[in-house]
């Protein structure tokens, strides 16, 4: 592949040619530039001293007029681009190349090193310019060596970059653990399994513990009532000379602060005094009753009583 380019600063102009392209490495220290090679012959490609990766570039400069080959020492200029044209420099070199019959040899990066990083597999271009002429168009698109197609490769682990992967020794956040189960080992020792809790739960349980989860104030649930109830058919047993059930309010004569309702053929209220004393006493004061029985069909108050009287009442008016 040849492109020319006239140049505006010279009558003459050069035709530049890449004829291969691949990755060298430098071993010796005799730099390409430094022996001009006999007519006829081919500039001989020898390796300066290690700097780096070298890239091999060979090219042809012709007389754009006449055609003919050039010969001599050119201060040439290299550049690498991420455009065919415009975009970014990557790199620059330039040098003084040695031509013979228009044929030249040098190794790219020998004089300033390569920008590596430029080298990622994005397509590259490289542009030529010979002394103070204008850079050589079109640039030359950097092709793959036929072993570079594998070696592009060699970075990658599964076709997969490194930073895809996780060092063999990491750590996961608790909230990154979403399914599975981790072993006991792992777990540090100041956190409490399963198996630990309920034994102490139940070795310090009791009043005082703070564990009484299931007392209220040290007393367990079947000592209390539940907060809807009734009282039926209980016996109280009280002291002697103590009152019983008191009842105390007042209430209008529509009214009354007792009141039993029987719906059957039983007494509503039966007492029973087998001591000496009334069964069923009623005080009343100013207009009001002390008992007060109302019946349909039976005595509204009847009183039974075997060495008294059945019903007294006594009344101050």
């Amino acid at each position: 592949m040849s492109h020319k380019s006239r140049f505006a600063r010279r009558a003459t102009g050069v035709v530049a040619a890449i004829l291969f392209a691949t990755w060298v490495l430098a071993t010796s220290t005799t730099h390409a530039n430094s022996t001009v090679p006999p007519a006829g012959a081919q500039p001989a490609l020898v390796a300066p001293e290690a700097v780096g990766p070298l890239l091999s570039y060979q090219g042809r400069l012709v007389d754009p007029t006449t055609g003919s080959p050039k010969s001599g020492t050119c201060a040439m200029t290299f550049k690498l681009y991420d455009g065919a044209t415009g975009g970014n420099t990557l790199w620059t070199e330039t040098k003084n190349v040695v031509v013979a019959n228009g044929l030249f040899n040098t190794l790219l990066g020998d004089t300033a090193s390569l920008n590596l990083a430029a080298f990622d597999g994005r397509d590259l271009w490289l542009g030529v310019k010979v002394g103070d002429d204008l850079e050589a168009m079109p640039r030359i698109l950097v092709a793959y060596a036929p072993y570079a197609f594998y070696a592009s490769n060699s970075a990658k682990l599964g076709g997969q970059l490194p930073n895809t992967f996780a060092p063999a020794t990491h750590n996961h956040a608790g909230e990154q653990i979403t399914s599975g189960t981790v072993a006991d080992a792992r777990i540090a020792g100041t956190i409490a399994r399963d198996a630990e809790i309920m034994p102490a739960v139940l070795a310090a349980d009791g009043a005082g513990s703070t564990l009484d989860a299931d007392l209220l104030d040290g007393q367990q649930a079947a000592a209390f009532a539940a907060a809807s109830h009734k009282h039926l058919g209980e016996v109280w047993n009280l002291t002697p000379n103590s009152d019983g059930l008191v009842l105390e309010g007042a209430v209008g004569w529509a009214n009354s602060l007792l009141r039993a309702f029987n719906h059957s053929s039983g007494p509503s209220i039966w007492g029973i005094n087998d001591g000496g004393g009334n069964a069923v006493r009623g005080q009343g004061g100013g207009d009001s009753l002390g008992v007060y029985g109302q019946a349909e069909n039976a005595a509204g108050v009847a009183g039974r009583s075997s060495g008294n009287d059945g019903v007294a009442g006594v009344s101050s008016a």
